[in-house]
């Protein structure tokens, strides 16, 4: 089952607290987006740089996002938010747990968004999750990438400007459309690195 799929059902099932692991949060974003896409869920995302952002408005979503600089506010907000079918992403909240008010709080409201459609999704890079979020928290890690989504980042890379001969690198000895040899082959080096397995926080 990839990513996508298992967040779908996640989602469906009213799971009201999701930490998704993965150093890759850039790709992360790229399929949250994409699964409420396709279910027409607004999509926002907080961060303490620059509060919440949308990544999908969704039908309803509005055109203006909450305001909160602080993760206790962004916390408030994600209750008082009109729209009840939404995902809100907490990027690198794992920063914020130590702080004992902050995870009481995430935990009430992990547990009152159970007789909504509003579902709260952390991305960290750690696995760790504090012992009192895990009767709330199903913990997922974003695969590798296969076959299919490496040709797609490559493809992105050469329609990319100023980026075709990088891309596509001529083989040693051949001319570059500028004319230029070459004796080196660079190739893509660490495009995605993750971890397929799944757990569940006993």
């Amino acid at each position: 089952m990839n990513l996508e799929t298992e967040l779908e059902i996640y989602l469906r099932a009213r799971v009201t607290l999701i930490v998704l692991v993965t150093a890759e949060e850039e790709r992360a974003l790229e399929v949250v987006k994409r699964v409420c896409e396709k279910a027409n869920r607004s999509c926002l995302t907080w961060d303490m740089a620059e509060g919440f952002q949308f990544l999908h408005s969704g039908p309803r979503g509005g055109s203006t996002p909450p305001t909160a600089k602080d993760p206790m506010t962004a916390l408030e907000q994600v209750e008082k938010y009109p729209v009840d079918e939404a995902v809100f992403v907490f990027k690198d909240f794992h920063e914020c747990w130590p702080g004992s008010a902050i995870k009481r709080k995430m935990r009430n409201v992990a547990q009152r968004l159970k007789f909504t459609r509003k579902s709260l999704l952390v991305t960290t890079p750690s696995s760790k999750v504090p012992d009192e979020l895990r009767d709330e928290a199903v913990v997922i890690d974003l695969p590798p990438p296969g076959p299919e989504e490496l040709e797609e980042v490559l493809e992105k890379l050469a329609r990319t400007p100023g980026s075709k001969d990088e891309a596509h690198p001529s083989r040693p000895g051949e001319a570059h459309p500028g004319g230029q040899r070459t004796d080196l082959q660079p190739g893509p080096k660490g495009i995605c690195q993750g971890h397929s397995d799944r757990r569940h926080p006993g």
